[in-house]
C-alpha cells in the first residue's frame, strides 16, 4: 500500500499497473492516471486499519492531497492479493472525502449488521474477518 501510494506522488504509472490485477486492472488509463496524478499535491498517507486472511489482505487508509488550493482524501478499502510472494491491488471501495468522518473500519459495528465498506456482506463476512 505504501508504495502505491510513494508511486502516484512520483507519477510512476508504471509501478501502478505492475502492482494491479483482476477488476483493479481492467480499464485502467495509465496516460489518464499519470496526467491525475501529476496534477495534485500529495500530502501523506494514513493508514487505518490492515487485514490478512492467508493470501487475501485489506487495508484502510486515507490519502491526502491538495488539488486547485482545496484539500481533499481519498478513504478506500483497498483489496489485495498475494501470489508468489508479492502483492497484488485488485480492487477498493471508496468512503468517503469527508475528511471528518470516523474511518469505517474502526466505527463499532455489529457482526451481522452490513459491513460500512458497502459491500452488501454481513461486517464479520467481510471487513470483519480476524486473522
Amino acid at each position: 500500500m505504501r508504495s502505491r501510494y510513494t508511486a502516484y506522488t512520483q507519477a510512476n504509472i508504471n509501478y501502478i499497473e505492475k502492482t494491479m490485477k483482476g477488476p483493479a486492472a481492467q480499464g485502467f488509463d495509465s496516460k489518464e492516471a499519470e496526467l491525475w496524478a501529476k496534477k495534485l499535491t500529495w500530502q501523506g498517507l494514513e493508514v487505518l486499519n490492515a487485514k490478512q486472511l492467508g493470501n487475501e489482505g485489506w487495508v484502510e487508509f486515507i490519502a491526502r492531497y491538495s488539488h486547485a488550493g482545496k484539500k481533499h482524501a481519498i478513504h478506500e478499502i483497498s483489496q489485495f492479493i498475494c501470489e508468489n510472494g508479492k502483492w497484488f491491488y485488485v480492487d477498493g471501495k471508496t468512503l468517503t472525502d469527508d475528511l471528518n468522518k470516523k474511518p469505517a473500519l474502526t466505527e463499532k459495528v455489529g457482526r451481522n449488521k452490513l459491513c460500512p465498506c458497502n459491500s452488501g456482506k454481513k461486517f464479520k463476512k467481510c471487513c470483519g474477518i480476524s486473522k
